[in-house]
């Protein structure tokens, strides 16, 4: 809350979150707080313990979204459901 009054700066260039569940709030948030900032959410198997997919959010979170989807694999990586 602190933080959202002052804002970040402008040193601060990406922000990558990861986790089961990323809010569909957060990339709006940090906007406001550190424009012209990217952001991402990571995700990946339990089995894996490493992130293998990112879903870079690059203008406004669709209305449907219940939170930031997976996305797509990263490079030399295969994602079979």
């Amino acid at each position: 809350a602190g933080g959202e009054a002052q804002g970040l700066g402008a040193s601060l260039r990406v922000v990558i979150l990861g986790g089961d569940w990323v809010g569909v709030d957060l990339p709006e948030r940090l906007r406001r707080l550190a424009p012209g900032c990217r952001f991402a959410g990571l995700g990946g198997t339990t089995e894996a313990a490493i992130h293998s997919t990112v879903c870079e959010v690059t203008g406004d979170v669709p209305a449907h979204w219940k939170a930031v989807p997976y996305g797509v694999p990263l490079g030399n990586v295969r994602c079979r459901v």
